[in-house]
């Protein structure tokens, strides 16, 4: 193996476009079938009146058609988005049992497959959900349920402790959110 460092930087604007080209590459299947989906549905649209003249036949009101329509349309999106979980649940273990660790530096979040350091700077927000403690770092949120504390003063601890580090910008997006577990400090006492 090789001892190699690389230093580079990557705009935002091209992160965005680099989003959106992996996931049509990444999951191509089911973007194709989205798009497809929504082709087959404008189509149907412009075969409205017919649909409407059938429907009216059979009894239905009058723009029971359209109703029909978006039905099918939004049934098919409903399958198209299970597959397309189904399909990102394949390519890792999301069961996987996580570690976080505490270090001086920041937070080191680590699965048997992959690790994370969240560095005290890198850490955007940190906020608290009725089954856990999230932490954020730019579009990735980390969830540390409260089952995996030993108690509710351990999680206040590591929310203070977390806290305490933060930019004053991420202080200020977390504030409102972790406020209760704040005015509960009981170092100050």
């Amino acid at each position: 193996m090789l001892d190699r460092e690389l230093r580079y930087k990557v705009p935002f604007e091209r992160l965005n476009k680099l989003s959106r080209s992996m996931s049509r590459k990444a999951f191509g299947r089911t973007w194709w079938a989205t798009w497809a989906w929504v082709a087959i549905f404008l189509a149907a649209c412009f075969a409205g009146p017919s649909v409407e003249e059938q429907l009216k036949g059979t009894g239905w009101p009058d723009g029971a058609g359209v109703f029909v329509l978006l039905g099918v349309f939004f049934v098919g999106l409903i399958v198209i988005r299970s597959w397309g979980r189904k399909e990102a649940k394949s390519r890792a273990d999301y069961d996987a049992e996580a570690t976080l660790r505490q270090e001086p530096g920041g937070l080191r979040i680590s699965t048997n497959t992959i690790e994370y350091y969240l560095r005290w700077a890198g850490i955007a927000q940190m906020l608290i959900e009725p089954d856990g403690l999230v932490v954020s770092h730019g579009n990735l949120f980390f969830l540390v349920p409260n089952s995996a504390f030993a108690s509710p003063a351990e999680r206040d601890q590591l929310v203070r402790d977390v806290f305490d580090n933060l930019s004053p910008q991420a202080k200020d997006r977390s504030a409102a959110h972790v406020r209760s577990v704040l005015a509960r400090d009981t170092r100050t006492a």
